[in-house]
């Protein structure tokens, strides 16, 4: 025979092993959130810092001889998992953005062991500085012929170089010709909390000053 009681009795444990569930979910979301406040945290401030750096070794804010070398129009260079060359360069005012576009063209190819695209924007490593002082890193990267019909989407291991062209964008007329930086990469951690590593680029750099080839204006 069930004593008078027992069952609300069971009824508050169950209860109160709900709330220990639903404390503990509560915790374990707060500590999550927290994780991933800290994450973007370290993510914008390496952003940040690395868009400062680029633009102080530029000249934007003095510039940094010491970590950056000079070297010819055209030369080959080795940076992480690439090896690009520079060799020319286009400028056209689009009037509808009221932007510049610069497009630099070379080759490129992959030293590494998998297939890979070369990334653009702060986390690229290819920036420009125009004659008035203001640089950009670069906004698109176009692997192969760009005027075929189709291009290739990434870098294939253990194939000679590829045309390509790196496009920057300016607020204003870069002027008669650009500094372009290909920074170093190195293969590490980038953010505080990810043990996850990837290419990230380094304060040193090879530099070289392109002649800009001005193309009519267009609208866009």
């Amino acid at each position: 025979m069930t004593a008078p009681g027992a069952a609300p009795t069971a009824d508050r444990d169950a209860d109160e092993q709900a709330n220990e569930q639903a404390d503990e979910q509560a915790r374990e979301e707060a500590r999550l959130r927290l994780r991933r406040g800290r994450l973007v945290t370290a993510v914008v401030a390496g952003a940040l810092a690395l868009v400062v750096g680029v633009v102080a070794l530029l000249g934007g804010f003095r510039e940094r001889t010491d970590r950056l070398v000079a070297v010819p129009t055209g030369s080959t260079i080795a940076t992480g998992p690439y090896e690009v060359t520079v060799a020319r360069a286009t400028v056209q005012h689009r009037t509808s953005s009221a932007q510049w576009e610069v497009v630099a063209s070379g080759t490129v190819r992959t030293t590494g062991t998998t297939s890979i695209d070369p990334p653009v924007g702060d986390a690229g490593f290819l920036y420009a500085r125009g004659e008035g002082g203001e640089v950009q890193a670069s906004t698109r990267i176009t692997l192969g012929d760009s005027t075929a019909s189709q291009t290739q989407d990434t870098l294939t291991p253990g194939l000679p170089p590829v045309p390509w062209a790196v496009t920057f964008r300016f607020t204003a007329d870069p002027g008669n010709r650009v500094f372009v930086a290909v920074f170093d990469q190195e293969y590490t951690t980038p953010y505080l909390f990810s043990d996850e590593k990837s290419w990230r680029s380094t304060s040193d750099a090879s530099t070289m000053t392109v002649a800009l080839e001005p193309l009519p204006d267009a609208d866009y």
